[in-house]
């Protein structure tokens, strides 16, 4: 019978292996305590994540994979310093949510090792991570991440990583090149943000050069400034009224009804957009005016130092990517220069932006995400298929893998359906 493994880093191991050997007012499972850690550590690190965010898990979902009990073992990780906890309250009929995230003291890791798994419920759990739903809905991308043609070249991988600095996303590529190699796939479809997460969603872009179908490379046909994108569907839906399928809270739609957008900027913002220029655009136009003109200075707070850095930006687009991000998903409260500058340039859109969040600074996120899911998984899939069932094709949220021979064909039919769905043509590239 296959061994079930996690990847664990050995200082946080043989942490746990020492509070094993102590007494302790409930049953301390060795097997329990690692998955847990594992699960916070490699979530935390993941390519997403930023200094001193939090992961948010549910008591229900921990409760079902990790058994009972798992919450006796995080209240000791929080006690023994290991992991942060905040708890906050959700809208979850059953259970609720807590925030974790690793304690700093633990962020500078050793090498990580292998841990055998013997929990009969954690390796069910680990086994589990394909949901029979998300393969029903998406039967025809899971036929082509399930076909035996479809491999990841982890020897391949490794080498290059041996060039790698050791850091976070170092530790997140091992763990991925990790449950590829032992076979761990992941085919999951949340409810919430309506996306399809694999192994893929989250792998780093250094490593994709090892997919390979049939022996080919894939290519990466991807929509460009995606968010943004979807962000300028969203506010043509509330300029022409059209937000009764929109998801989200009765009193938002109210309140978006209302609001006036103001047409020269609306044209300007849209312009930004479907010319693929936005971040390049914006970039030059907030060096110039706020900047040193060749370059710009931003202020950013390191969580894990508590202090203040100031980064240089040389690069427009590098500099108009993260501040786009900051507008789009931070806390209304959260206050920048950047932020303020951007409300001057686009004050109507910007109120859009403060009003969706105003309840919950996720909300604005979920509902780009959800137009992503729908322009991607329902409406682009099903037209590749229609067109030529035997195209392989694997989503990566807002972007298409296929191998170079349809990558054309890919991208012609991508246009095309987000198009129709949208009424926006949206700048497609290949990577």
């Amino acid at each position: 019978m296959h061994k079930m493994k996690l990847l664990i880093p050995q200082n946080i191991k043989q942490k746990v292996c020492e509070l094993s050997k102590l007494e302790h007012p409930f049953k301390f499972k060795v097997d329990m305590a690692l998955y847990l850690l594992n699960l916070i550590i490699f979530s935390y690190f993941g390519k997403d994540f930023q200094d001193g965010d939090y992961l948010s898990l549910s008591s229900r979902i921990l409760e079902k994979n990790a058994g009972k009990g798992y919450n006796k073992h995080l209240d000791l990780f929080v006690k023994k310093e290991i992991i942060d906890k905040l708890f906050y309250s959700t809208h979850e009929t059953k259970g609720h949510c807590n925030l974790f995230k690793l304690n700093e003291k633990w962020h500078d890791f050793e090498t990580p090792e292998i841990h055998i798994v013997t929990s009969t419920k954690i390796k069910k759990t680990l086994k589990a991570r394909v949901f029979s739903s998300a393969k029903q809905k998406y039967h025809h991308l899971w036929k082509w991440y399930n076909d035996k043609k479809f491999t990841f070249d982890a020897t391949g991988a490794r080498q290059e990583l041996q060039n790698t600095e050791f850091s976070k996303s170092r530790l997140w590529m091992e763990n991925t090149i990790f449950n590829l190699e032992q076979g761990y796939k992941w085919f999951v479809c949340h409810s919430k943000d309506k996306r399809l997460h694999t192994n893929l969603t989250n792998m780093n872009r250094e490593l994709r050069k090892y997919l390979k179908y049939d022996g080919h490379s894939l290519q990466n046909i991807d929509i460009n400034n995606s968010q943004i994108f979807f962000l300028l569907v969203l506010l043509h839906k509330i300029k022409n009224r059209k937000l009764q399928d929109t998801e989200t809270e009765s009193s938002i739609i109210l309140e978006l009804s209302s609001v006036s957008l103001c047409n020269k900027e609306f044209q300007s913002f849209h312009d930004l957009v479907v010319s693929g220029t936005f971040y390049k655009v914006l970039g030059e136009r907030l060096m110039k005016e706020k900047g040193l003109r060749d370059y710009y200075i931003k202020m950013e707070y390191d969580y894990k130092s508590k202090k203040v850095n100031y980064v240089r930006f040389d690069n427009p687009k590098d500099l108009m990517k993260p501040i786009a991000f900051e507008i789009l998903f931070s806390k209304n409260n959260h206050y920048t220069p950047e932020k303020k500058w951007f409300r001057e340039q686009f004050p109507t859109i910007y109120k859009v932006i403060e009003t969706i969040k105003s309840k919950n600074h996720n909300t604005l996120a979920l509902l780009l995400q959800n137009l992503e899911a729908e322009a991607i998984l329902d409406i682009t899939v099903t037209k590749i298929k229609e067109f030529n069932k035997n195209i392989p094709i694997y989503t990566i949220h807002d972007s298409i893998l296929t191998i170079p021979e349809h990558t054309n064909e890919v991208k012609r039919i991508m246009i095309e359906s987000i198009f129709d769905f949208t009424g926006l043509k949206p700048s497609v590239s290949i990577e």
